[in-house]
């Protein structure tokens, strides 16, 4: 054992963090002339199928990341090799199966969701409408992506995953602004993103391969009852939770106007996307968790460890990153997108900041509680704010515009991270002093956003705002400084422990 945060550990998670801020990097630099190509309505119905991309690869029924969850578990209690391929294989036969229910779904869908209820010019109504013909192809071959992830990320391949994952990544973003070089026509765009999956699925397949792969003289496994049982409900999860981060842009276009999806889309696709960096972080423990739960030797020790460590983490570089995206808000929408769109885009992105702030700490009680088993905690949590959600969505859409739909969703999620961090406390009570610091610090990190942004809203001459800035600068460096500190020591510590 190397400890919590081993050589290896770090590496992969420096690997997983590098698989999304590279393609990040990417959209960051072409996004501004990608709408200047395409137009503000057609880079808004892109930005819609960027988000049903993003929403397909979880229509899995949960059984990628319940193949994860379950492969991982039996290599803690000594299950053959062979017997987990038989699991790997039938779990792919039934992805598939999937995926080609939804692709038919997708397809007799696509005229209503692209044509009836947005405000879209009828001169791009027909590209629309074959454009997301093309996307509702592509379902099955995320499915057998999303099984080919599954099964690289439970035996902690995160080497292999990133090795296709971040040049797909930077596709998603590079294809369609190439193409647009050349046409605005949305289904050549759009067919871009399909060559890309496609391309990202053969490659996943080819590099999973050995682990589906079972001698001529295995013996069958049990029914995998588990696998269907956590991916039940997390199927709950993965159909409410882009329903419930993503309608906002469909209420927008309904309520307002597809070009002020644009305006919304902007901040929340860069700031959205940030918090896939604590869910990589979490990835790479999510294998050690699982294995955690079912090696009584210790577990306790191991798990108050690993948490802790991953909350740390979080503090030294994510509070720091989202405090400084969030206040600068207007200064760096400027220099990216032009005075325009920053005008009407900061106060979105500076709300949506501080929820996805606090977002990023709820990966931790989330990863915690899935490797588990307990994906019916987040379904119930997901199942009962849908409704109160929605209804507070389409009231502040009505008294505050696009700014009213990044308070409903920051509102939202802060509710969400509150809930998983009360129920891992239930369930594992030795955190439970580190949970009730980790949502102490939460709260006054959000209060303290806040105050400093009532200043930096303030006019530049204002004298007011250097000394704020001074003051903002000293407190991160202290900040990251002890608990840059407490990290190591708490590294060594679990070393020392472990060893």
């Amino acid at each position: 054992m190397t400890g919590v945060l081993g050589r290896r550990r770090i590496q992969d998670i420096l690997l997983n963090i590098a698989g999304i801020m590279l393609p990040m990097g990417a959209g960051f630099l072409v996004v501004p002339d990608l709408i200047e190509r395409l137009g503000a309505e057609r880079f808004g119905i892109l930005s819609i199928c960027w988000m049903l991309v993003g929403y397909f690869g979880v229509l899995d029924l949960g059984l990628g990341r319940g193949l994860t969850q379950y492969l991982a578990k039996q290599v803690g209690l000594g299950m053959q090799a062979d017997q987990r391929a038989i699991v790997a294989r039938r779990v792919r036969r039934w992805m598939i199966l999937i995926g080609l229910g939804w692709m038919v779904l997708m397809l007799i869908a696509t005229p209503l969701l692209t044509a009836a209820n947005l405000h879209i010019a009828p001169a791009i109504k027909s590209e629309a409408i074959l454009g997301w013909l093309i996307l509702a192809i592509s379902v099955p071959l995320l499915m057998w992506a999303s099984c080919s992830i599954g099964v690289l990320e439970a035996y902690s391949r995160f080497q292999t995953v990133n090795f296709i994952r971040v040049p797909m990544g930077l596709a998603v973003f590079l294809v369609p602004w190439v193409i647009a070089h050349f046409t605005q026509h949305l289904a050549a765009v759009i067919g871009g993103l399909w060559s890309v999956r496609v391309t990202a699925a053969l490659a996943l397949s080819w590099r999973s391969r050995n682990y589906f792969h079972v001698k001529s003289n295995a013996t069958e496994t049990p029914a995998s009852n588990d696998i269907l049982k956590f991916g039940g409900w997390l199927t709950v999860t993965n159909i409410i939770g882009p329903m419930l981060a993503y309608f906002d842009r469909i209420a927008i276009g309904v309520v307002i106007s597809i070009t002020a999806v644009t305006y919304y889309t902007v901040p929340f696709d860069v700031l959205s996307r940030l918090p896939s960096i604590p869910l990589a972080m979490m990835g790479v423990f999510f294998p050690m968790l699982a294995q955690l739960h079912v090696r009584p030797e210790n577990s306790r020790l191991h798990l108050l460890q690993t948490v802790r460590a991953s909350i740390r983490m979080l503090c030294v570089g994510w509070i720091p990153l989202m405090l400084i995206l969030g206040l600068f808000s207007e200064q760096f929408l400027t220099q990216w997108v032009g005075v325009e769109i920053a005008t009407v885009s900061a106060e979105v992105w500076s709300w949506i900041a501080i929820g996805v702030l606090v977002n990023g700490f709820a990966h931790v009680p989330y990863a915690l509680l899935q490797s588990a088993g307990r994906t019916d905690i987040t379904a119930k949590f997901h199942l009962a704010e849908f409704v109160p959600y929605f209804i507070f969505l389409w009231w502040a859409l009505g008294i505050y515009g696009i700014k009213g739909a990044a308070i409903a969703w920051t509102a939202r999620v802060m509710v969400d991270t509150v809930a998983l961090f009360l129920s891992a406390w239930k369930m594992f009570p030795t955190l439970a002093d580190l949970i009730r610091d980790t949502l102490l610090l939460l709260t006054s990190i959000v209060i303290l956003h806040f105050w400093f942004d009532d200043f930096f809203s303030r006019s530049p001459s204002d004298t007011l705002v250097p000394e704020a800035i001074f003051l903002l600068a000293l407190f991160l460096a202290a900040w990251i400084s002890y608990h840059g500190r407490r990290l190591y020591v708490e590294i060594y510590e679990s070393h020392a422990s472990i060893r």
